[in-house]
């Protein structure tokens, strides 16, 4: 070796530890981020369970109600899933649905609930079939 190519090897080599250097600053402030991002992620998670159960409950007797108001002369059951007023099964057999696809029978199942799966209703399990 003659004293260039030591000076290009020092140079060569401080050079990496800066790139290393900086590199290691670089994860440990991703690592932080991720923390903080976590803690945010939890903070989101919490504030919709507490939006969840703020929501007013329906009573079965009441949405049994406002289905058969809707659809008259159609065979209805409704069951309450969880025992709390907020998660039910919906099975609805109307001769309303005949011809219609599975989508529309829904889609006129959930306006006739006049937005109670925004306000009251929180999970519903729904189940319709024409009578043909």
């Amino acid at each position: 070796f003659n004293h260039l190519n030591f000076k290009r090897m020092r140079n060569i080599t401080f050079y990496l530890l800066f790139i290393t250097g900086i590199f290691l600053v670089q994860c440990q402030n991703s690592a932080e981020e991720s923390a903080g991002m976590s803690t945010k992620q939890e903070a989101v998670e919490e504030a919709k369970r507490e939006a969840e159960t703020q929501k007013i409950a329906i009573e079965q007797k009441k949405l049994e109600s406002l289905i058969a108001e809707k659809f008259p002369d159609s065979k209805i059951i409704v069951e309450d899933l969880a025992g709390d007023n907020n998660h039910y099964s919906v099975a609805i057999e109307s001769s309303v649905f005949n011809g219609l696809s599975r989508i529309q029978q829904h889609q006129l199942v959930y306006q006739s609930l006049d937005g109670l799966m925004d306000a009251e209703l929180h999970a519903m399990q729904l189940k319709t079939k024409g009578t043909t």
